[in-house]
């Protein structure tokens, strides 16, 4: 499974487990029209996980990452998903 394919319900999931094994902090989830955001920090360094309903789950970064360090988070979040 790819992080763009996962519902709602599996995000949620994925950000509860997230937290609660201390992999990154969720600050807050921000409910909008077009998307749900989770406002996220790991290693000091923030980023979004924007659920839309039409496009899927995206990671936004907001402070600058390297593509290593976004490719090391995609790979340890889609570590977390079912098979």
């Amino acid at each position: 499974m790819k992080l763009e394919e996962l519902t709602y319900e599996q995000l949620r999931s994925l950000v509860d487990a997230a937290t609660s094994q201390h992999i990154f902090e969720v600050f807050d989830e921000v409910f909008l029209a077009e998307a749900n955001v989770f406002i996220c920090k790991r290693r000091g360094k923030r980023f979004n996980l924007k659920y839309d309903i039409d496009y899927g789950l995206s990671l936004e970064p907001v402070d600058r990452h390297t593509a290593d360090e976004l490719t090391e988070l995609t790979a340890v979040l889609t570590g977390m998903l079912p098979p």
